[in-house]
């Protein structure tokens, strides 16, 4: 039985290893289970927080006539996480290695989840240039904020969950600004919290010189919209919008119209729009 099981696995995966989308630029950190530079969440949060996923999201998804499959792969010490299209549903695998990463968190790893989710369900824009069915990256990280993780957070106690979390003072008050409802600024914050979390995660695994910090936004304005990982900084920056696009969460992203169930500049939001670091409206 184990063989045959094995076997269905490969068969599921193989078809789309040409499909993947990455949540972490390619790196060479690799984290064994028994490594001595393991940190991160266990096997048993690994597997709690993806059958909480799976809880929410299967149904969605069979509603778009869909199967979700998720990959739990902890042995695997890649530090990464992917999302791809079979012939047979979509797929979210979950190599345990970033999991195990040293500074990765419960929530952080919710995060990384719904970032790859959201390359399934976050609409326009779309990676055109590498398969037409995928949110780019960066909308797949606005739309995890905005919509994934306020779906995960919604029922939780989140006045008590953020009072055991380092809280940030403009974060704070960024979240209360556009949520009067303490609940619904709680919420917020402790997203933008899981997004500091994944954004240096992220940086490091980039090698980039700098970690990002609410102090420092990234200043840049792309002339086109990019479709690659942005840096880690623009990344933090577009969690942050996320948090703070109090659109519904019932008011679905398009594949086609970029402006519909988002925050936009032309609909007279100046908090919660997309970062024009990676973004062109």
């Amino acid at each position: 039985m184990k063989t045959l099981l094995l076997i269905l696995s490969f068969s599921l995966l193989a078809p789309c290893f040409a499909f993947e989308h990455n949540f972490a630029p390619e790196n060479k950190v690799y984290i064994p289970v028994d490594s001595k530079d393991a940190g991160g969440i266990n096997q048993e949060t690994y597997n709690i927080i993806i059958d909480q996923l799976s809880a929410i999201y299967t149904p969605i998804v069979k509603n778009k006539d869909a199967e979700l499959y998720f990959d739990r792969a902890w042995e695997d010490g890649t530090a990464n996480a992917y999302a791809s299209r079979l012939d047979t549903g979509w797929l979210v695998s979950l190599p345990g290695g970033l999991a195990r990463y040293k500074s990765m968190s419960a929530d952080g790893f919710r995060l990384v989840i719904c970032h790859e989710l959201a390359h399934h369900l976050g609409g326009a824009p779309r990676a055109t240039k590498q398969n037409s069915w995928a949110s780019n990256e960066g909308q797949s990280d606005y739309i995890a904020a905005m919509k994934c993780m306020k779906e995960v957070f919604k029922n939780d106690n989140n006045l008590d969950v953020i009072k055991k979390l380092k809280r940030d003072p403009k974060v704070q008050t960024l979240c209360a600004t556009i949520y009067k409802d303490q609940e619904e600024a709680a919420v917020c914050e402790r997203i933008v919290i899981a997004g500091k979390t994944v954004a240096t995660i992220l940086g490091e695994l980039a090698e980039e010189p700098k970690a990002p910090d609410f102090s420092t936004p990234d200043q840049s304005v792309v002339p086109r919209t990019i479709e690659f990982h942005p840096p880690a900084q623009c990344r933090l920056d577009t969690y942050l919008a996320g948090a703070l696009c109090d659109k519904n969460l019932s008011d679905e992203p398009h594949w086609l119209n970029p402006l519909q169930g988002t925050c936009n500049t032309s609909q007279g939001f100046t908090l919660g729009v997309r970062p024009l670091c990676w973004f062109k409206p």
